[in-house]
């Protein structure tokens, strides 16, 4: 007899491990072995409750922040059913939870590395200022932190030229079709995600022209630009980027 083929998103849906679940994995595995008191961060803390860990001593032991397990089951509840843990959320768990339970915590980790397994499109981060990375997950944030090279001066310059800082962070630059390679370089050179770039028309007196766009949020780059003297568009120039070295300009 021939089974009714599984739906790919079905299929991955079925293969997932659900975050509610995991977390009652967490608990159940942490009440087997966490002992009946920990010092945490010089915090003596009672580990059960009517048996069992709570959810504000489980935030604690993993997040030290007292009502993260909390703020993830309320998304859950609120209507976010496929919530995801971030992957550096994840890692500082495992971190935290090595650091006061040693060896005990192995089981532990193997849930989470479970979790990681089955949920393949976890985001990088949740942190502001990091969530870039789940859009752009190879982009080099501190790229014009110094400028240190003749290729770093080069990007700088041209970004003074042409680039337009709007807000929440946001950075764009659109340039003709015709200087598309341009924009690719800059992609490639920064590390961002091809699939965001995009073209669109504009009506000139001169016909149709076609331009090429890459639009990203970055709060570290954004301010870097700032230190080294861009002034958000709209407002006039009042300094040029001040370079450490000669040759770079």
């Amino acid at each position: 007899m021939n089974q009714i083929p599984i739906k790919s998103d079905l299929r991955s849906v079925i293969n997932q491990y659900q975050t509610k679940d995991f977390l009652e994995d967490l608990k159940n595995e942490l009440t087997k072995i966490l002992p009946s008191q920990l010092i945490i961060d010089g915090h003596e803390m009672k580990m059960y409750y009517n048996g069992s860990v709570t959810d504000s001593t489980m935030s604690f032991l993993l997040y030290r922040y007292k009502n993260r397990i909390k703020r993830i089951k309320r998304n859950i509840r609120e209507g976010n059913s496929n919530y995801k843990i971030a992957k550096d959320e994840l890692k500082e768990w495992e971190t935290n939870l090595i650091s006061v339970i040693g060896i005990k915590s192995l089981n532990i980790t193997k849930l989470i590395n479970i979790y990681r397994t089955k949920n393949n499109d976890l985001p990088i981060s949740r942190k502001k200022g990091y969530k870039v990375l789940n859009f752009h997950p190879n982009l080099k944030m501190d790229y014009f932190e110094d400028i240190n090279t003749k290729k770093k001066a080069y990007w700088l310059g041209f970004l003074w030229a042409e680039v337009y800082l709007g807000e929440n962070n946001q950075i764009t630059l659109d340039l003709s079709n015709k200087d598309e390679i341009l924009i690719d370089n800059f992609i490639k050179d920064l590390g961002l995600n091809p699939d965001y770039k995009s073209s669109w028309n504009r009506m000139r007196k001169s016909g149709l022209k076609t331009y090429v766009r890459i639009r990203f949020k970055c709060v570290k780059i954004v301010k870097d630009l700032k230190n080294l003297g861009h002034i958000p568009s709209g407002l006039k120039l009042t300094k040029f980027p001040i370079l450490r070295s000669r040759e770079l300009v």
